[in-house]
């Protein structure tokens, strides 16, 4: 899951990134709104966590501006004001949260995954697709509910394809995606991963499903899941309300 946090809030501490990336996160930290702009245009970032008190934001207006660029776009917005007016404000321009009061780290990851699942139509954080699961909780892929042994690298290569359901993935959204904060590879590296990956599916019995797309990307080529309860809530993006945010 790639993360953008955009101010102070809710991630102060040096070793925030370290610690989310134990549980799967890939995060980047900007300072300001141009710069989350920036980011948001060159990144296929799956959730923003923007800090309305940063110095020199355009606060509940900006909402408004990502909006417009990003509609589908999830978005946690933090505040100190505990105005009810405010916050309603905020919601209503587009915000999927607005957090005041602390809580555990855990409790607000779990609020972001609740987020993402009903926008790709899943019910619960374990995302089926023929018969791979991503549980994205654990940050375990299993076939026919039997755990498959990946790297922190492939685990998040085959979130990305399961998420997009049978879609194809351009090489330099997978990239992107891979390798935020990083200098990344070229695209012969992506290569080099399908190839491990392929080999692990062969070996769980799941044949030549991760396929190549000459000159553009990748796709898993698998029957999809059997719908339940998706409602008719966003889908594909451009990458609970409650008063909470992190606390250490």
């Amino acid at each position: 899951m790639l993360l953008l946090q955009a101010g102070n809030k809710p991630l102060r501490r040096i070793d925030d990134g370290d610690l989310l990336l134990r549980r799967g996160i890939t995060r980047t930290h900007v300072h300001s709104e141009s710069d989350a702009l920036e980011h948001l245009a060159g990144s296929p970032y799956d959730i923003l966590l923007l800090d309305l008190d940063m110095p020199n934001s355009s606060g509940a207006r900006f909402v408004t501006t990502i909006r417009r660029i990003k509609p589908k776009l999830p978005l946690f917005a933090f505040t100190a004001q505990t105005d009810v007016r405010f916050k309603v404000k905020v919601l209503d321009l587009g915000a999927d949260d607005v957090m005041t009061v602390l809580c555990p780290i855990d409790e607000l990851l779990a609020r972001i995954r609740a987020v993402l699942r009903r926008l790709e139509g899943y019910a619960t954080s374990g995302l089926s697709f023929g018969p791979l699961e991503v549980l994205m909780d654990l940050r375990q892929v299993q076939v026919n509910n039997l755990k498959l042994q990946l790297t922190p690298t492939e685990y998040r290569f085959v979130e990305l394809l399961v998420r997009k359901r049978g879609a194809s993935v351009a090489k330099e959204t997978c990239l992107s995606y891979l390798y935020t904060n990083r200098d990344a590879p070229d695209a012969k590296a992506l290569d080099v991963l399908s190839s491990r990956i392929r080999k692990k599916f062969a070996a769980a019995g799941l044949g030549d499903i991760l396929k190549n797309i000459w000159g553009h990307g990748y796709r898993l080529e698998i029957d999809p899941p059997v719908a339940s309860n998706q409602g008719q809530s966003r889908r594909a993006y451009d990458g609970p309300h409650a008063d909470v945010a992190f606390s250490h």
